[in-house]
This record gives structure tokens, sequence and C-alpha cells, in this order.
């Protein structure tokens, strides 16, 4: 049963991440309706697969949990910009929920940690992601994303020291990118949840409005999908096996 199991596996989890990349491509075709449906659907595909492992006692792989946190914060990110902020919280939650179990599994791989800031973000949790983006340029310091994130939360905090040192290393690695930028005060669509310590910091910050216009001009972790869907390894601070071929 378990080489027909993990085909399955397998076969359930490519079809996930090939939806999921339908679903970025239908935001790219300006049909955030579509994406949203698609990201469901794909959150659906993937967590199902991750429910079969557990049932026939196959271990999941950090992957596939990030891949279901990509998903859940997609859903999530679109789902506010749609005007549809009560379906926001649980996303980001699971998203949260499922980067950290993808970081205990593997911590080495700097993506998940630039991930895991991308959500604390939109949760509003200043703090923790400044230092799951610190963690990130730590394993690769030529991750310019990250630079660029935290030179932009230095702005925001009025630390501009801070803040031109990571754009420096930012523009070192990635010579196009714009100047740090921070986001309007506005009301945050996505609430913080009891229990989160710190993430009413900053709540008066669009920080969906500023993780936007940072995904337009560049994000690996957003690029990630695809190469999960292909196998392929990701390059800087450790390699993250894809599929269940291992077990």
């Amino acid at each position: 049963m378990m080489p027909d199991a993990l085909g399955a596996l397998n076969q359930q989890f490519q079809q996930g991440c090939y939806v999921a990349q339908q679903a970025a491509m239908a935001e790219q075709m300006g049909n955030v309706f579509a994406a949203c449906q698609l990201y469901d659907q794909a959150i659906g595909l993937i967590a199902n697969t991750i429910g079969m492992a557990t049932q026939y006692g196959i271990p999941v792989t950090d992957n596939v949990f990030f891949s279901v946190a990509y998903c859940h914060f997609n859903a999530a990110r679109l789902k506010a910009a749609a005007g549809w902020p009560q379906a926001v919280p649980a996303h980001l939650n699971f998203a949260l929920q499922a980067v950290s179990q993808a970081i205990a599994i593997n911590p080495n791989i700097y993506l998940y940690h630039s991930g895991a800031g991308l959500v604390l973000l939109a949760m509003s949790n200043v703090p923790a992601a400044m230092q799951e983006f610190e963690r990130a340029v730590q394993l690769n310091p030529a991750d310019s994303f990250s630079h660029w994130m935290l030179s932009s939360l230095h702005t925001a905090q009025g630390n501009t020291m801070a803040a031109n040192q990571y754009y420096a290393a930012a523009l070192s690695a990635q010579p196009n990118l714009p100047p740090p930028q921070f986001a309007p005060e506005q009301n945050q669509v996505a609430p913080s949840t009891p229990g989160q310590g710190g993430q009413n910091q900053g709540a008066k910050h669009d920080w969906f409005g500023l993780i936007n216009n940072a995904l337009q001009f560049g994000n690996n972790v957003m690029g990630m999908m695809g190469k999960a869907s292909q196998g392929q390894s990701v390059e800087g601070g450790g390699q993250p096996n894809f599929n269940w071929s291992g077990y």
C-alpha cells in the first residue's frame, strides 16, 4: 500500500501546486475573484494531502507545510484587497501555523523565515516579523527582499540609520530596488489574534499595502511554489525536499 499511497500523495500535492500557480496567473491578469477561488482550491488539495499522509503514518515534509502556508497567505492578501476582511484572520492563522511547522522541520531555509515575516507583518506583529526577516538575512546575506523589508520597517519606526544600512545591503544584491517605504496609516483589515504577543503594534498601518507594493518588484518566497511543484531545490541556507520520494 505504501508505494500507492506515496504516488497518490505526490499526485495530489503536485495538483495543488499547479492550481496555486493558476491562482498567481489569475492575479497577474487582474482577476482577483478567480485567484481567491483558485487559492481556496489549492488549500483544499494540499491540506487533504497532509491529512492523507497523517492517516498513512507518512511524515509530512517541510515544503508541503510551506506550500499550504503560501496559499493561505495569498488567500488572505487577496481577500483583503477584494473587501472580504472577515476571511482574512483565519487564513493568516493557518498560514502562521503551517510556516512555523516548516521552520520546525527545517529551520535553515531563509525563504521560510522571509515567508513567516510576511505572515506576521500582515497580522501586525511587527517585532516578530522583523525577527524573522533578520533570521532570513542571517541565513542568506544576499536576500535583498528581506533586507528591503527591514529597511522599510525601520523607516516606519523612524530608525533612519538602521533603515539606510539594510537598504544598502538590499541594493548590493538587487541594484534596481526603490527606496524603502512604509504604509500609510489606515485601519488594519486583519486584526490581531489574542495570545500572539506584540501584534497590536503598528495596527494603524496598512501592512498589506506595503506587502503588495513589495511583491511587485520581487520576492523569492512567491516564486518558491513553482520550484515546489517541479521538485527543484532552493539555494541559500539549505535544500528542501519537494516530495515524499525519500520515505
